[in-house]
């Protein structure tokens, strides 16, 4: 495994893959687990097939599709690999105790794909609107969300790496989730994501692109929130 095959590795196991360890006869095991929606196909077969050269025997399709007998009818995709080649030293590298933690070791060893990869997993974007004299109703500002969910020290952890590594000021937001358990995220606004995305979209997958489109003075809503393209010349 090469060191930029390890840091692809790193970059889906810190967004929505995962590393699992137990034990077998006395022995740890690892696996890579990751799961994503069947409208996200794209690029889940994208990290899907490049996980399967890393990790080794290769297989022709990488992947499970799980039924999803909810409300929503979209299937699940899950790709599952176990190899304590070479999953044994990352996942110590990302797991203390038991539990994903963003360490400064852990975040020194990411690049500019990596945080692509983090961010099309666990990012976010949303946009504000206003109404201009015209009477239509525009795009303004953006609102940018990295949904970490950690506690409030490793929320700091990672705005001072952000910062310190990419001059990029992410903002610290607290959430509670469902169950009312409180945790913390990164936010930004418009000027920081657009330093932000200078760095991350050349590695962005195409069907992932929404994921960075900023809609902001190019486009207007219609009354049913759909886009059109107009001229913004004022």
């Amino acid at each position: 495994m090469t060191k930029n095959e390890k840091i692809f590795v790193i970059a889906c196991a810190l967004g929505d893959g995962c590393i699992n360890k137990r034990y077998v006869n006395g022995y740890s095991c690892y696996r890579f687990l990751m799961k994503h929606s069947e409208k996200q196909k794209d690029y889940f077969l994208y990290k899907a097939y490049q996980l399967d050269q890393i990790l080794g025997k290769k297989r022709k399709v990488p992947y499970t599709i799980y039924k999803n007998s909810g409300r929503s009818k979209i299937n699940a995709l899950q790709f599952e690999k176990n190899s304590n080649k070479y999953l044994k030293s990352i996942y110590n590298l990302i797991y203390k105790n038991g539990k994903k933690t963003y360490s400064k070791p852990l975040l020194n060893l990411l690049n500019e794909e990596s945080l692509a990869i983090w961010y099309m997993d666990d990012g976010s974007l949303s946009h504000s609107t206003y109404k201009r004299k015209d009477g239509f109703e525009y795009y303004s500002k953006c609102r940018v969300t990295l949904n970490t969910y950690t506690n409030y020290e490793e929320a700091l952890i990672l705005q001072q790496y952000f910062k310190k590594r990419w001059s990029i000021n992410w903002n610290i937001q607290k959430t509670t989730t469902d169950t009312g358990k409180l945790f913390y995220r990164l936010s930004m606004g418009t000027r920081e994501f657009r330093k932000f995305k200078k760095i991350i979209e050349p590695y962005i997958h195409p069907s992932m692109y929404y994921k960075i489109h900023l809609k902001i003075g190019a486009e207007k809503v219609n009354s049913q929130r759909e886009t059109s393209k107009v001229n913004t010349t004022r």
